[in-house]
């Protein structure tokens, strides 16, 4: 089964499952963009301050298993089958029929329970109100740290603070074409007195929904915002005073606003951890550690015929807000010192792709386009075909070198590495940069690990 949004059969499914979401406290996470830092950074605190901790992302970028972390490492692949056969026999049994999507979800609310986290940082799959991980509900428990330390399966934990990070316009045929329309879908994930932090940088239509939701659900609202002082950017705390946004080693402007949202979450949280959260230098290490691959990330590929490791930027960015985002980048960091950017491209059907072509891709550019087989675990997702993003970027662009490379099923390496030759035909070090599908992005690191 594809994408079909609802509660009913994951409510199920858990509840046979002995609802193992209500042996953990969780932080809900949603938004269009950001959403995954947000996460990578909380639970790399979580780390620096010995809490055992979970985390739930997707889409998973080489193994299924990746979506699913204990304490910052993926899941074994042996755990996380064992337990799914026992997810997908309960719900054959049973008569569920739940979506690969809930399937997974419950997945990895079972292995939280089985690790015995304390708690888990849960990202939202789509949208926020009819999502599978929205069956998640506010904590009854006191704030206490023996509470926390001594409760056991069975007993009910649940959402300590929801985070909306940016929202733009994605995936419009199941939320809705509008700004407002979609924040009404994130929103949705707002819990009945709970704390929520929303990105202050959102647009007004966008915060104007959530401050209702919130209202409506007697929810506190925290702006998460950075300030400007002296040449730097700091995000202010009540609890550890301000942090220099310099401390992030994540790549990107956005990554301010991201963190503002991480930090504002992680100070609601010290009535639960009021002991393991208290220092400051815990916090910032827990900062300075924080990876996120996939996203603005710098990776070393070899390349035929060539000695040393080439330096290629690889960024998930699939929608208009983060190709706009990309292109900041690029224009700042990469454009000044280069005579064109040599791209490696490849998008998942049903995006607005000229839009996002647009805003990344300059005239004189050299463009690769290739495309990507079918995901493990999501049989719904394909890509565009490399003749159709090609003649995308033909009628979007002037004057850019494009070619079309297909994957025929095999290796979407060959396409960086035709982006190199060309590229290093008059620069002695090109710039290559591969986006448009974090998919594409998981396809190249799978071939290139395989290779080294």
């Amino acid at each position: 089964m594809g994408i079909d949004l609802g509660l009913r059969r994951v409510s199920q499914l858990l509840a046979l499952l002995g609802n193992p979401h209500k042996s953990w406290y969780s932080i809900h996470v949603a938004g269009t963009n950001g959403k995954g830092s947000v996460c990578a950074y909380l639970t790399s605190v979580f780390q620096s301050a010995s809490i055992r901790s979970g985390r739930f992302t997707s889409p998973h970028l080489i193994n299924r298993w990746d979506s699913i972390t204990i304490d910052g490492q993926s899941v074994s692949e042996s755990e996380f089958l064992n337990v799914e056969a026992a997810v997908r026999m309960t719900d054959s049994a049973n008569n569920i029929g739940a979506t690969e999507f809930e399937l997974l979800t419950a997945v990895a609310f079972e292995i939280f329970a089985k690790q015995h986290v304390r708690i888990a940082v849960v990202e939202v799959g789509l949208g926020g109100r009819l999502d599978a991980t929205n069956i998640l509900e506010p904590s009854n428990e006191e704030c206490s740290p023996t509470v926390v330390a001594g409760k056991h399966r069975g007993q009910d934990k649940g959402v300590l603070a929801t985070v909306i990070t940016k929202i733009g316009l994605d995936h419009q045929s199941f939320l809705g074409n509008t700004l407002s329309e979609i924040a009404s879908e994130k929103a949705g994930i707002i819990k009945p007195g709970v704390a929520c932090i929303v990105d202050a940088t959102n647009a007004d239509d966008v915060l104007s929904v959530v401050y209702r939701v919130a209202q409506e659900n007697k929810s506190q609202l925290i702006n998460a915002s950075f300030l400007h002082s002296k040449n730097c950017h700091f995000i202010d705390t009540k609890l550890w005073g301000p942090f220099n946004t310099k401390l992030t080693p994540l790549l990107g402007n956005y990554q301010k606003a991201n963190l503002a949202c991480a930090l504002k979450t992680l100070e609601t949280l010290i009535e639960w951890f009021p002991q393991e959260l208290k220092d400051q230098k815990i916090i910032e290490e827990g900062i300075k550690n924080t990876i996120w691959p996939g996203r603005l990330q710098w990776v070393n590929l070899m390349f035929p015929n060539v000695d040393s490791p080439v330096s290629v930027l690889m960024d998930g960015a699939h929608n208009p807000q983060a190709a706009e985002e990309l292109s900041n980048f690029l224009e700042t960091n990469i454009r000044p010192f280069h005579k064109r950017i040599n791209f490696v491209i490849g998008f998942t059907k049903g995006k607005n792709c000229k839009n996002i072509i647009k805003k990344v891709i300059k005239k004189g550019d050299s463009v690769i386009t290739t495309d990507f087989d079918s995901i493990d675990g999501m049989p719904w997702i394909s890509s565009y075909s490399a003749e159709d993003t090609a003649k995308m970027v033909s009628d979007s662009v002037d004057s850019v070198f494009v070619r079309a490379l297909p994957s025929h099923g095999e290796t979407q390496l060959d396409a960086v590495t035709e982006s190199y030759i060309y590229g290093s035909a008059d620069e002695k070090e090109p710039s290559i940069v591969v986006f448009g599908s974090l998919y594409l992005i998981g396809k190249i690191l799978i071939k290139h690990k395989e290779q080294n």
